[in-house]
């Protein structure tokens, strides 16, 4: 996937090329050190940003810390993991029950956590994305992160068993280098830059950055990630200081019929 701030980067101005090179993250061991621009409204395409009221934020902040207690993580209404074991396994002939379909991490219904449902609607009014979502809650999964110093959250993309927008709410934000980052799966030769080169005794040797984007957070950050953005790959690196986050996801409605159908039909061949 191009990145469209490359010319911008390294073109021919030094000033430019000294803006971007402030935002430089080493990183330890042989791994290639970041070089993200702050993410923004429309860059990369697909993003979107607001900012939530800060006593939406308290009040949903306060009903998480008593709901998450000691755990990293909170499943909020249907649980992803449930429906991906369930899935897994039904495609391989197995219908799960009981413990075996359980969750992974403790899941709460929306319902019983009012003011992040509340914090929902408001991130969904401001981002542009109506009510519809909204309305959609038997399908949504919902996913409260709390990250201590040191913890990350690994780079992935999104399960296809989701729907195209995916919305993000920062409660908690970590130090000014902390956050979420968009960026490829796997750096390639297009995700990559070439910041020095040095040739000598018939050798080359090359210093390259990974390209990327941040947003640059804050408490009350809300995002969404539609299209090119919700196909680019997002990480948390490793934060500097404690992290809570609120994450949203609606499986598609296509997919959850599939699996109450090969769940069904699995039901009938035991029956017969």
């Amino acid at each position: 996937m191009p990145y469209p701030w490359q010319d911008v980067a390294f073109g021919a101005r030094p000033v430019q090329q000294a803006q971007v090179l402030k935002h430089l993250r080493l990183r330890p061991g042989k791994r290639l050190p970041f070089l993200d621009l702050p993410a923004r409204e429309g860059l990369p395409s697909g993003l979107r940003v607001a900012s939530l009221p800060k006593e939406a934020i308290s009040l949903a902040t306060t009903e998480l810390n008593k709901s998450i207690l000691s755990d990293r993580v909170l499943e909020l209404g249907l649980s992803f993991y449930a429906v991906k074991s369930r899935h897994g396994a039904a495609r391989n002939g197995v219908r799960l029950r009981g413990a075996a379909a359980a969750p992974v991490h403790r899941v709460q219904s929306l319902r019983a956590l009012p003011a992040c449902l509340r914090l929902l609607g408001e991130a969904l009014q401001l981002l542009g994305l109506g009510t519809a979502l909204l309305q959609a809650e038997s399908r949504c999964n919902g996913l409260a992160r709390r990250y201590a110093k040191g913890q990350a959250l690994p780079r992935h993309v999104d399960n296809p068993m989701f729907e195209d927008t995916i919305v993000g709410v920062v409660l908690k934000s970590g130090e000014p280098c902390d956050g979420l980052r968009l960026c490829q799966e796997t750096p390639s030769q297009g995700s990559k830059a070439l910041l020095a080169e040095a040739v000598g005794l018939g050798l080359k040797a090359g210093f390259f950055a990974e390209l990327g984007f941040r947003l640059e957070e804050e408490d009350g950050l809300c995002f969404c990630l539609q299209g090119p953005a919700r196909e680019m790959a997002h990480e948390v690196p490793a934060v500097s200081s404690e992290r809570l986050s609120l994450t949203f996801r609606w499986f598609r409605e296509d997919f959850l019929e599939e699996l109450r159908h090969m769940e069904a039909r699995l039901e009938d061949d035991l029956a017969s």
